[in-house]
């Protein structure tokens, strides 16, 4: 191979147009036969600037796909399909190509429509004898690429049968010749490459053509392409140029082509408003191929590929979507790779959300609890540009777990849009547990509860368990932890606030002391977390104190103070000890040495006790009780109470009371009767009630009679004459007796019925009385309406024009000019009231469309003036004064013209509401 070898890149860029129409197939699914063409040759020999024509047949729809190098091939070529009529075939394409040139060279093929197999197809070779070109190509030089195990070929073809052509210095022993193809290089190798000069020969003309020959060696793929979409998100609106920018990586001794698909509704390519720029090298090892939209149409919106092809046929893609916007539409769009992110505890998480917008969106991040996020040095950091909007969350704990979403909002002043996108955060951790108990003894016989509550991700699992115990000294037990065993008559109920909160309560009855264990465990866990708590049951408060019988101590009462503990911290009554002193500063003596004192030793199932008796309880008792005990672990506790003694008081009235002095109530059937026998004393006197000296029955089923403030109050809701009689009350207590009674009088039916009927009888007459007032007032109201006479409405038509002094001014003698119904009378129902514009003070003015007021136009705006509703009828006599005087001014500018008046109703005497209604053209309306 001669010549110098040079290394040189090209990159083929080709942009295709995805269209892939169906496979044509015949009716039942066979093969269609080949369509015939006429001439029917293989090859045509034109003149330059001959006309080619060529027609193709078929029983079925057939085009024509032309060859050719030249330029303006489209504007030179005419296919005309359509029904055949004549012959066997139904359908024909005819091909016509005007002014041949040797750039036409080439197959022109006749192919069924939507079809693409090569045996379906009828093809004719084109040659044009040109003695000046005698090779088909345009340029000096041709730049080839083979590839290393695929077929190659150098396109050195002859534009006649005629040329002879040969290759210089390129050795290929396997090389062939072909007048169509040129020279075919079955298998290439990297000997292949390099410089070759191809010459044409015909007659004495010789013609040569520099080659340039490139290796292309095998490759295994592609890798795939980035696309820049910074700029269409900028400059996607309608009017404007955007482009994208698609990058790939280039392997070494690659050769890479680019081919861009665009929307399928978009005419750009077709026209040249999407142009593809050429391929420039912007690294060392990668290229970028630019597709720029220029004057954006909304049928540009809509999925754009970048597709990468080696010289080996390896492809990869990127795909966009583009949204081409009104310039004034507002429009966002959030776009994002992930939107799931699973992280564990401490880790930091950062949310990248690509943004499409016009104009520039107002972009909002919220937290899991719907809660507006802003910058914190400790927790978030969040950031926006122009393209995009990042949140990071650092530190990540369980309880910044949920779902994160971001909204953006575009408006402009005629439009607004919106989007928005979640994310979902899981922060992975090991089990954590904790139990919560309000106290350490609780009292026997009562229920609990105890809550268990653990964090973790995935959720935790809970479990209870319970081991009992005798003693606080052994409490929890020195063994391997127990298995399930509750025994506290147990319930359970398990609540999941949260996916990593779970809580547990444990409702439970005291019955047994020991230790409640509770256990959690996850998938994170390498051991179970534990928590515990003692559960001591006692039937002493705290497990140790005092004990009252009752907290008021009168004197003579019986009273007992038990000083007691827990079974599990003191051994047996002989533990505790009791002291008495006067006051908190006199020294303690042992309580034996008080008289009337008695000490007793009992013991329960759950507590040890020594029971101090003052049977009866003496003015002298009064003081501070100690009580002191020694529990198993050596430690005194103390415990006391302050007993106070008051003196005992037989029972008294109080001023409240009204059965102390014979008291009499007189009241009428259906009145309320209440007897206080409110008294005082200690102890607390017991009430006994008597009717008529027989105990008081109490109505059980309607509670009409009633007992109130432990019995000292009794209340008769409804009285009737049954209830008469007399009630007696009798207070007693340890210390005396006090008696009160009380007489209930309820008159009979006659005496009522005497009173009742004269005040009825006399409200019903003035009842009466009113609705007559009202009825005389309603007709005189009318009456004042119907005050126009129809002499004053005669005269208001025809008025009366010889009693016009003209010496007067017109205003004063307005009644006496005539009004021309004819001329001035519009209909009411052709006019629309509108809203009020005005008012005075006995009219108001009211903005109004009169349809067909005028010739010219279909819809007048007026100024309507009509009186107020419930006027008299002066008032009214002045409207109708002032519709003449505008009549009598007649039209004038700067002056509010008259344009007509409804008066219809003024016949019957109505005048408010519809009638009397005077039209103004709207210029300044002034109501006075």
């Amino acid at each position: 191979m001669g010549g110098t070898v040079c290394d040189v890149v090209w990159v083929v860029v080709t942009v295709v147009l995805l269209v892939r129409p169906c496979l044509a197939q015949s009716v039942f699914g066979q093969s269609m036969a080949r369509p015939e063409l006429e001439p029917d040759v293989e090859q045509m020999v034109l003149q330059p600037e001959d006309t080619l024509r060529v027609t193709c047949r078929a029983d079925r729809p057939v085009t024509w796909e032309t060859t050719s190098l030249a330029r303006d091939i489209s504007q030179r070529v005419t296919i005309v399909s359509g029904s055949e009529t004549t012959g066997a075939y139904t359908h024909a394409a005819h091909l016509v190509i005007q002014d041949v040139s040797y750039l036409d060279v080439g197959y022109q093929t006749c192919r069924f429509a939507g079809a693409s197999e090569v045996d379906q197809a009828a093809s004719v070779y084109l040659f044009v004898n040109d003695s000046k070109n005698l090779l088909v190509w345009q340029g000096s030089f041709m730049s080839v690429t083979l590839s290393q195990n695929q077929r190659g070929v150098i396109p050195c073809r002859p534009s006649h049968p005629g040329v002879r052509v040969s290759l210089s210095r390129l050795s290929s022993p396997q090389m062939t010749f072909d007048p169509v193809e040129g020279f075919v290089v079955p298998s290439p190798s990297l000997f292949d490459a390099g410089q070759a000069m191809c010459t044409a020969r015909q007659g004495g003309v010789v013609q040569r053509l520099q080659v340039f020959v490139v290796f292309n060696p095998a490759t295994e793929s592609v890798h795939q392409p980035s696309i820049d979409v910074s700029d269409a998100r900028r400059n996607a609106v309608v009017g404007y140029n955007f482009s994208l920018k698609c990058y790939v990586h280039q392997e070494a001794g690659q050769k890479l082509s680019f081919f861009w698909d665009v929307p399928p509704a978009s005419t750009g390519l077709k026209t040249g408003r999407i142009i593809v720029r050429p391929p420039r090298k912007t690294t060392t090892t990668g290229f970028t191929s630019e597709l720029a939209v220029t004057d954006a149409r909304p049928e540009d919106t809509g999925g754009y590929t970048c597709r990468v092809e080696d010289h080996n046929g390896h492809t990869n893609n990127r795909s966009v979507r583009v949204t081409v916007h009104s310039p004034n539409v507002s429009s966002v769009n959030l776009q994002t790779d992930v939107q799931a992110f699973s992280l564990r505890l401490g880790d930091s998480v950062k949310i990248v959300v690509n943004v499409e917008a016009r104009p520039a969106p107002v972009i909002t991040w919220f937290d899991p609890d719907d809660a507006v996020i802003i910058t914190d040095p400790q927790k978030y950091e969040v950031s926006h540009t122009t393209e995009q909007t990042i949140l990071k969350i650092l530190d990540l704990r369980l309880e910044d777990m949920g779902q994160y979403r971001v909204e953006a909002m575009a408006s402009s002043n005629t439009s607004s849009d919106f989007d928005e996108l979640i994310f979902n955060v899981t922060v992975n951790a090991e089990a954590e547990v904790r139990l919560d108990a309000s106290e350490g003894y609780y009292l026997a016989g009562e229920r609990y509860q105890l809550r268990c509550t653990a964090t973790g991700y995935p959720t935790p699992s809970l479990e209870w368990r319970f081991e009992a115990c005798n003693s606080s000294l052994s409490c929890p037990p020195d063994f391997p932890l127990p298995t399930v065993t509750l025994a506290n008559d147990e319930q359970e109920t398990q609540l999941e606030s949260k996916p990593f909160l779970v809580q547990s309560d444990l409702t439970l009855t005291a019955n047994l002391s020991g230790v409640y264990w509770c256990y959690a465990n996850n998938s994170e866990s390498n051991v179970p977390a534990v928590a515990e708590h003692r559960f001591f049951v006692s039937d002493i408060p705290r497990g140790f104190g005092i004990l009252r019988s009752n907290s008021t101590i009168i004197e003579g009462d019986n009273v007992t103070l038990s000083c007691g503990g827990s079974t599990l911290d003191f051994p047996s009554p002989s533990s505790f000890e009791w002291q008495w002193s006067r006051s908190e500063t006199a020294r303690p003596v042992p309580v034996t040495d008080l008289p009337g004192v008695r000490l007793v030793d009992r013991s329960t199932g759950y507590s040890h006790r020594r029971v101090l008796l003052l049977e009866p309880v003496q003015m002298t008792h009064a003081g501070l009780f100690m009580c002191s005990g020694t529990d198993v672990h050596g430690v005194q506790q103390r415990s006391n109470t302050m007993l106070g003694v008051t003196a005992s008081q037989k029972p008294v009235f109080t001023s409240e009371a009204n059965m102390d002095k014979s008291a009499s109530l007189e009241l009428e059937e259906g009145d309320r009767a209440v007897f206080n026998c409110t008294v005082s004393g200690r102890p607390a006197p017991t009430i006994t009630w008597t009717k008529d000296g027989a105990p008081l029955l109490l109505e059980d089923n309607t509670r009409r009679i009633r007992l109130l403030s432990g019995g000292q109050r009794l209340v008769i809701g409804t009285v009737l004459s049954s209830d008469a009689g007399n009630y007696e009350c009798r207070a007693a207590n340890r210390q005396g007796t006090v008696w009160g009674s009380a007489e209930l009088l309820v008159p009979d039916e006659d005496t009522v019925t005497r009173v009742v009927v004269p005040v009825v009888v006399l409200l019903s007459l003035m009842l009466v009385a009113l609705i007559a007032c009202l009825a005389w007032k309603c007709r005189q109201q009318q009456g004042l309406q119907k005050r126009l006479t129809r002499l004053e409405l005669e005269a208001f038509h025809k008025g009366r024009p010889e009693q016009i002094n003209p010496d007067l001014p017109i205003d004063e003698q307005a009644e006496l000019l005539p009004y021309e119904e004819d001329e001035w009378e519009f209909p009411k129902d052709r006019l629309i009231l509108g809203r009020q514009i005005g008012s005075g003070a006995f009219g108001r003015v009211v903005k109004a469309d009169a349809i067909g007021l005028t010739a010219d136009q279909q819809r007048t705006t007026v100024a309507v003036k009509m009186p107020k509703s419930g006027s008299d009828p002066d008032q009214i006599r002045s409207l109708m004064s002032e519709l003449k005087i505008m009549i009598q001014l007649g039209k004038h500018l700067n002056v509010v013209n008259l344009l007509g008046a409804v008066t219809k109703h003024a016949a019957q005497g109505r005048w408010s509401g519809a009638a009397g209604w005077v039209l103004r053209r709207v210029v300044d309306v002034r109501v006075g």
